[in-house]
């Protein structure tokens, strides 16, 4: 066997690793600490492989995947490595962003317990040319937010986004206060006029003009109409406003209220928020008006008093997370009803669990947490009570990541399904979900495996669904034709202890763009540097050894290879 030529760099690693043997064999007894070990817990470091521009910055995200299939957010818990392509150390903010002077190859390593993942991040020796501000010259209305985008073009061609490196300021045109700009350039709307927005990277700048605009009233709605109630009893009016902007908003405390006799004399009398009593039998118009418009309802008042409360709506049961809307009717004396569900005092009551559900002022009840509640709605001495029982959330939806792409003829992608829950919570349903696809353009496009691993067989457009009690995701994929244009292995270096398996993963570049998992389809050999070349077994990616050592792990597939550095201590 023709013998292999160590590099420089592996020649370090080799000192490195003899000391840290010889570390561990006098602190441990030779044997590799179990608690540093929790196979349970898996990492995701975004992003991967990326270039920037030297002087800028990159933020990584460290994401944990817990047994349960949540994922967590875990940079700041992190601890962070950089080494150069000499292994020389740099330091790194320890909240995952990255920031450096020097163009180069450097390999990024992050740390959680036992648990380790890397990749690398070029950087060029790009110089800045131009930065450019966007939107050009936006137009919003008052209240609204708006971000601006900081976008950087190096000499090399290529363009990034500095919003959070670049420096943002704004300064009045026309009007006073107009508008407010935070440190990554998404500015607060205050008040009508036109303000400059002015972005500053190194040593290069741009601007534009930004006009803030009043929204207009177009529309005046009076709830509820026409009502009908008791002499002696109130019923709450409410205004509401349609913006041309589109938006709505409750205008009860700013329009002026009126009430006018139709039939019958002195019929009710309304308050400056648009509450209304009945005071004798008849009919009387209630008017609301803000800035020229006016809206307008009757209300007629009847002789009845209430006799006895109902539940008109109401529900026995409802999954935790989830709203109910209860409505009280009381019956009048003199047989007719009315609606009472803003004049009672709504209350619930624990019997089994705490806080179980609550109710606001209007009847609707929120369903907290799992346990038995009652549901009581009180006017004056009448009463009526339900029984209401809170369940463990159920599933609403399901997302599917990605939602949309492009694959390639032979590629695997595996397909993220998240259930979304009634209470709020998310939750990975990738494998327990059933698969299916079903060609748009094309024939026999896609298939499906368990846990949304996705295989690109034919071109064409088809769509992915991942299903569950009841509920669908679903994802839109074009597959274009793809050959292989070369073969990486990541990590670079991977590291291990003794009898635990170091996991290496095999990525074909197909040509026209695009990659494609390989790991299980390449042919994996070794070459030990230093150790017992018998100690050493590699399958489909996953590498062991029973004693310390160093060897070059190599995947080969359709005439493509690459190699991995793997260190078992």
């Amino acid at each position: 066997m023709q013998r292999t030529l160590i590099p420089v760099h592996l020649r370090r690693w080799l000192a490195v690793f003899t000391l840290c043997c010889a570390a561990l064999l006098v602190r441990c007894g030779g044997e590799p600490s179990q608690s540093l070990v929790d196979p349970s817990l898996q990492l995701a470091l975004a992003p991967s492989n990326p270039q920037i521009a030297m002087g800028t910055g990159q933020q990584f995200l460290l994401r944990a995947l817990l047994p349960s299939g949540q994922q967590t957010d875990v940079t700041s818990q992190a601890t962070w490595d950089i080494r150069d392509e000499a292994g020389h150390t740099i330091a790194m903010p320890q909240d995952g962003f990255l920031a450096l002077a020097q163009p180069g190859r450097y390999a990024i390593v992050a740390q959680l317990g036992s648990h380790k993942i890397s990749t690398q991040i070029s950087v060029t020796a790009a110089t800045l040319s131009s930065v450019s501000l966007s939107p050009r010259t936006p137009s919003v209305a008052k209240g609204s937010s708006l971000a601006f985008t900081a976008t950087a073009t190096f000499s090399d061609g290529t363009t990034q986004d500095v919003s959070k490196l670049a420096s943002w300021s704004i300064k009045d045109v026309v009007g006073v206060g107009v508008a407010t700009i935070d440190t990554v350039g998404v500015m607060q709307a205050r008040a009508v006029g036109e303000a400059r927005v002015t972005t500053k990277y190194q040593t290069r700048s741009s601007y534009t003009t930004v006009k803030i605009t009043p929204a207009k009233l177009i529309k005046l709605d009076l709830t509820p109409p026409a009502p009908s109630i008791a002499a002696g009893t109130s019923v709450q009016f409410t205004a509401t406003g349609t913006y041309s902007d589109g938006t709505t908003s409750n205008v009860s405390a700013q329009v002026n209220w009126s009430i006018q006799d139709l039939m019958g004399t002195g019929v009710a009398s309304i308050d400056g928020l648009g509450s209304a009593t009945g005071l004798k039998m008849g009919q009387a118009q209630v008017s609301a008006e803000l800035d020229a418009m006016t809206a307008q309802t009757v209300l007629s008042v009847g002789p009845g008093v209430p006799v006895r409360l109902t539940f008109t709506k109401s529900a026995t049961s409802a999954p935790r997370g989830t709203k109910t809307q209860f409505a009280a009717t009381a019956e009048l004396s003199d047989g007719t009803q009315q609606d009472v569900s803003d004049l009672v005092t709504w209350t619930a009551s624990d019997v089994s669990g705490t806080s179980v559900a609550s109710v606001s002022a209007a009847g609707l009840v929120t369903a907290n947490n799992v346990g038995r509640s009652t549901i009581q709605a009180t006017l004056r001495t009448l009463s009526v009570t339900s029984a209401f029982e809170v369940t463990p959330a159920v599933l609403t939806s399901i997302l599917l990541s990605p939602a949309s792409g492009t694959m390639y003829t032979g590629q695997t992608v595996s397909f993220l399904a998240t259930g979304v829950y009634s209470d709020g919570t998310q939750k990975l349903i990738s494998d327990s979900a059933v698969w299916t696809t079903q060609d748009l353009i094309g024939t026999a496009v896609l298939s499906a495996a368990l846990g949304g691993k996705i295989t690109a067989k034919s071109e064409g457009k088809a769509s992915v669904t991942a299903t569950q009690g009841g509920f669908s995701g679903t994802a839109i994929v074009e597959v274009k034709k793809g050959t292989i244009a070369g073969l990486s292995t990541s990590p670079a270096t991977a590291f291990t202890f003794m009898g635990l398996p170091a996991r290496l993963n095999a990525t074909a570049t197909l040509m026209g763009g695009g990659t494609s998992d390989v790991t299980n389809l390449a042919t994996w050999t070794l070459d030990v540097l230093a150790g017992t070349a018998a100690d050493w077994t590699v399958s489909k990616g996953s590498v062991s050894s029973k004693s310390s050592g160093l060897a070059v792990v190599t995947a080969s597939y359709m005439g493509f290879s690459g190699s991995s550095t793997v260190v078992s201590f």
